[in-house]
């Protein structure tokens, strides 16, 4: 024995659900390039980030660097133009530091002639080769030495 079941009558189809399920798809392709772009801004910000913090670090240690040179502030004292060394830290970073004599006087409660204090003015700066990444830092300092008589 066979069961019959009746026919249903065929209605006119007009294709809604291959509409929505384009819509849904073109929504999911626009979020997934957002995130695509999203991520890559993120991450060429992150290298921004990274080169620039490299040259602070460079420009900071040519400053450290200056200050355990006394040959450079003898040289400053001695002349009227600051005195500049520059260097290539590594092979992405070139880096230089100046120092320049910003006024000599008697420190405060100082009374001995043969000395005198000497202001000078530490400037260290590096830039990155790669990226447009650049660093200047700047340091005063005072130190007490013979005096030079002119």
């Amino acid at each position: 024995m066979s069961t019959v079941y009746p026919r249903l009558p065929r209605r006119h189809q007009s294709g809604m659900v291959l509409i929505m399920a384009l819509a849904i798809l073109l929504v999911l392709t626009i979020i997934g390039v957002s995130a695509v772009s999203t991520t890559n801004l993120e991450q060429r910000m992150a290298g921004n980030m990274q080169l620039k913090n490299a040259a602070f670090q460079g420009a900071e240690s040519q400053i450290r660097w200056a200050e355990n040179t006394p040959s450079l502030f003898t040289a400053a004292i001695n002349s009227s133009a600051a005195q500049i060394s520059s260097v290539s830290l590594n092979s992405h970073i070139q880096a230089s530091a100046s120092v320049q004599q910003a006024g000599a006087e008697l420190p405060k409660g100082y009374s001995l002639d043969k000395f005198t204090g000497y202001l000078f003015k530490i400037k260290g700066t590096a830039s990155t080769t790669t990226g447009n990444a650049r660093a200047q830092t700047e340091l005063g300092q005072g130190r007490v030495a013979p005096k030079i008589d002119s």
